[in-house]
Parts: C-alpha cells; sequence; structure tokens
C-alpha cells in the first residue's frame, strides 16, 4: 500500500503532459512580432534551409505553430504572403497569455520535423495553344449557339485547359482560358504545344499551401511555398504546368493549385455636378470626362486590347487612364494636375512602385531597358527634344500598345494628359528609348 499512493500520482501527472506528437505544437494561430533587426523566414526549419524572405524588426506576422528541432524552437509562420520557418527566439507572441512554454513541444518529445508538402496532384494536363485563322470566336459553352466572350486574332496565344475535346454541333471544342476568361473555341483552328512562353494572365493561389517548384514536375526542387490568395505572373506553360514568377523568384505551380483571373473591371468615367463652364474637365471619382479625354480612352483602349495584354500589363494603363484629359503644370504631381513625369511617378505608386520624380532619373535609374519592337503595355518611353532641355531626356509617358502612348502633355492649348502616337508624328521623331518598370 505505501507505494500505490506516489503510483497513482505518478499516473496522474503523465496523464495531465501533452502527447509527444506533431499535433501537441499546433495551439490555435497567434500573432506574433520580429525582434531581430532582419530575420530569416527558411523552407524548413533548419538554418542551412533556403531563405524564402526576410522579415524587419517589427514585422507583424502569423504564427501557425511551434515545432522543437535539433533543440533549437521554430515557429511554423505565414508572412507576406508565404509559408515557412523562423527561429522563436527572434519572435515575440504578442498573446499575453501564451508563453512560449505553454506551446513549444518539450524537450522529451522533440523529433525531426518534416516540412509540409502540397496534397500529391495527379499528372499535369495543360497545353499551350496558338490561334490560326482571324477573328476566332471564343464561347460561352461548347456550341455554335452559345454568346460569344471573346474574339481572338490570329496567333494570338492562350492556355488549353485540357487537350481532351468535347464534340458539339458537328465541332470539336476545347475549353480554354484567355486571360482569366474561361470559354471554348473549335480545336480546328488552335495548334497545340506542350511549352510555350507568353503572358498569360495573372494567376491566384487556391490551395492552402502550394509548392512553387524549380523544375515542372512534383519531385522537384521547392523554390518557396505560397498561401492561398497570392496572386503570380503566368508567364507561360511547361509539360503540364504553369510557368510563373513571384516576387522575382520564378518556378512552376500544379494547374490543380492555381487559377488564371480575370484582371480588375475598369473604373467608368462619370460626369460631375460640380463642372465649371464649357468645355472644362470635370473631376469625380478621378475620372476625366471632357469629349476630347473620352475619345482618348476609347482609342486607348482598343489599342490596349490588340496587344493582348497580361493582367499587370493592363492594370497599369487602365490606371493611367484614371487621369485622362487631368491638366498639365509644371511641378505637379497631386492627382488633379501633373507634369510628364509626376504623372508616371503618380501612377506607378498607386500600383505600389516608386520610381524617381524626373524624368532623366527614370530614364537612368529605374527599371530594364526595352527594344522599341519589344514594348508591351505599361512600359515608360521617353523623348529627347535638344530644343526644349540639354537633359539626356525631355519628356516621358506610357506606353498602351499598337503604337500609342498616354503621357501629360505641354503643348499649349491641348495641354492635359492624353494619347499621342510612338511612331508618326513629333513623338515619333523625338522617340529616345523604354524602361520597363514592372
Amino acid at each position: 500500500m505505501r507505494y500505490l499512493k506516489p503510483l497513482v500520482c505518478a499516473l496522474l501527472i503523465f496523464a495531465l503532459l501533452p502527447a509527444p506528437s506533431a499535433d501537441a505544437s499546433a495551439p490555435a494561430e497567434k500573432t506574433g512580432r520580429v525582434t531581430a533587426a532582419s530575420l530569416n523566414m527558411r523552407l524548413s526549419p533548419s538554418t542551412s534551409a533556403p531563405v524564402q524572405t526576410q522579415a524587419r524588426e517589427g514585422d507583424v506576422l502569423n504564427v501557425l505553430a511551434t515545432l522543437h528541432v535539433d533543440g533549437q524552437v521554430w515557429y511554423n509562420v505565414h508572412h507576406r504572403g508565404l509559408i515557412g520557418y523562423m527561429s522563436a527566439e527572434y519572435v515575440e507572441l504578442l498573446d499575453p497569455t501564451v508563453s512560449l512554454a505553454d506551446v513549444a513541444i518539450p524537450l522529451a518529445a522533440s523529433f525531426e520535423a518534416e516540412v509540409p508538402e502540397a496534397p500529391s496532384a495527379p499528372p499535369a494536363s495543360l497545353r499551350a495553344g496558338t490561334v490560326t485563322t482571324n477573328s476566332l470566336r471564343v464561347r460561352k459553352t461548347a456550341s455554335t449557339s452559345a454568346p460569344v466572350v471573346l474574339t481572338l486574332s490570329k496567333n494570338t496565344q492562350l492556355t488549353v485547359l485540357s487537350p481532351e475535346t468535347t464534340e458539339a454541333d458537328g465541332h470539336q471544342w476545347l475549353k480554354v482560358n484567355y486571360n482569366g476568361q474561361e470559354g471554348y473555341l473549335s480545336a480546328e483552328y488552335v495548334t497545340l504545344s506542350d511549352s510555350a512562353s507568353f503572358s498569360a494572365g495573372t494567376g491566384k493561389i487556391t490551395g492552402s499551401v502550394v509548392n512553387l517548384r524549380a523544375e515542372p514536375g512534383t519531385d522537384s526542387a521547392v523554390v518557396r511555398k505560397l498561401a492561398e490568395g497570392n496572386d503570380v505572373k503566368v508567364t507561360g506553360i511547361e509539360s503540364g504546368w504553369y510557368k510563373v514568377t513571384h516576387s522575382n523568384k520564378t518556378g512552376y505551380i500544379h494547374p490543380d493549385y492555381m487559377k488564371i483571373v480575370p484582371p480588375p473591371a475598369p473604373r467608368a468615367a462619370s460626369s460631375s455636378s460640380g463642372s465649371s463652364g464649357s468645355g472644362s474637365n470635370s473631376l469625380s471619382g478621378s475620372s476625366y470626362t471632357s469629349a476630347s479625354a473620352k475619345q482618348d480612352v476609347a482609342a486607348g483602349n482598343a489599342a490596349l486590347n490588340k496587344a493582348n495584354p497580361s493582367a499587370t500589363e493592363r492594370k497599369i494603363v487602365e490606371t493611367a487612364f484614371k487621369y485622362m484629359g487631368a491638366r498639365y503644370a509644371y511641378g505637379s504631381s497631386n492627382g488633379k494636375t501633373f507634369d510628364c513625369s509626376g504623372y508616371t511617378t503618380w501612377v506607378m505608386k498607386e500600383l505600389g512602385y516608386s520610381v524617381n520624380r524626373s524624368a532623366s532619373d527614370q530614364y537612368t535609374r529605374n527599371g530594364k531597358s526595352v527594344n522599341k519592337s519589344d514594348l508591351r503595355p505599361g512600359d515608360l518611353v521617353f523623348f529627347s527634344d535638344k530644343r526644349v532641355s540639354r537633359k539626356i531626356v525631355s519628356h516621358v509617358g506610357i506606353y498602351i500598345g499598337d503604337g500609342l502612348f498616354v503621357h501629360a502633355g505641354s503643348s499649349k492649348p491641348d495641354n492635359r494628359v492624353k494619347v499621342d502616337s510612338l511612331v508618326s508624328g513629333h513623338y515619333g521623331q523625338i522617340y529616345k528609348g523604354a524602361k520597363r518598370i514592372i
């Protein structure tokens, strides 16, 4: 009997201890703050694992779980759209009721943690398609009587979601995606390829944790882990996988865990009840509504659509169109009046990108040089008129497509944000070069 009481106490204490499993380390999601000047977020809980990104002191992040690996405590975190691991030593939990001892696995239950992987995926079946005829109609469903959602020109490249065809109305139909718009077209007028590089639009991550891989295959190395809802730029198709870029990293994503989404709808211009006189421009929700501005937007949209822009390219140009008709004012950049570089600076800032304030600095210090033959919507285009300025460039605008650009022009009386030709007339003669910012 004298041994029974200690035995009962020992059993009771053992029953209250957490089980030595991964589940014991998974408390409800917490919020943490980085305390180091710079802290690496790694692909796995190891100091030798690849670095996905860095957090700065004061950054707030989500703590998903806590792991003990080789005597060191790691947090599994969600930060800047990525899933990875940070040393718990340099992350302060912001919930005052929780301590590190409360959430960490006991040392006696330490284990070699495995990096979470995306679920096993079936073989990928994407294809790249090239249109072989003019005015090819993409329909809502696989039927010649279905509504037309797109009309594509010859040599347009698009994503074929599956090589399997649907037979209807005497045609073999393919399901496709063009810049986020899905539909069906006749397989007779499309050539298929396993791999192709082209601007396919913006992809949105649909899996909770998705691997961005170095090569198109489930056995390839993981470049980084992306959280659900992240956007990536789709740059092509390879061996049935999407080829994408995310924060300067290029890799491949299985199509089961990503979807190409439509670009944001442009804001419609609306008239303002505060118009002050005949022929003046009025501002309503950042949309200028003079007749000349509306004509420029219509011409610009036609040129933009002809260029088959990616979602990002379309967003740049449509943001620039919001200020069509705004008056030119030297040295100004306030959302209502602009000079040329003030206009490009304002548009890029609205999209979250920083460029230098002057046209000369934008030309010499920002972006990547682009040949005139390789211009894409959203590129900055520069001009040099020695009669106006001795600087390396004297003017800057934003390329739209089909030889047109939008800019804050200073020529009176039409000194406003407007559309002009890049290949003919005055600006065709003084063209200097181009830079790609995004």
